[in-house]
């Protein structure tokens, strides 16, 4: 499973973060941002690919509202998911993909 080690201010030793640490703050993100719906199970919308902590790659497979605004709601989902993930593991992670796979209309 691909991981990253972070430093902690401790001398009790380290933490090991999971990819998917990262896919459930992005899932917990989507589901925050009106409009968004996941394209896939609700397992697998997420993809995490880590080579270090600073090539942190998330893919977001996702599905938007007929008639939202498609850029501001990206933007939004991006800035948020960043945010969320430096906020909870002080990873500054900068490749935040969105795949939008389609539209669902409204009921």
């Amino acid at each position: 499973m691909e991981s990253v080690n972070i430093n902690l201010e401790s001398t009790m030793g380290s933490a090991i973060l999971s990819a998917d640490v990262f896919k459930n703050i992005a899932q917990i993100v989507s589901g925050k941002i009106e409009g968004v719906y996941p394209a896939k199970k609700e397992s697998d919308f997420v993809v995490c690919k880590i080579k270090d902590a600073e090539n942190i790659k998330l893919t977001l497979y996702i599905r938007l509202r007929q008639g939202i605004d498609v850029a501001k709601t990206c933007s939004d989902l991006q800035r948020k998911v960043h945010e969320d993930i430096l906020d909870m593991t002080g990873i500054d992670s900068k490749d935040i993909n969105l795949d939008i796979q389609g539209f669902v209309s409204e009921k």
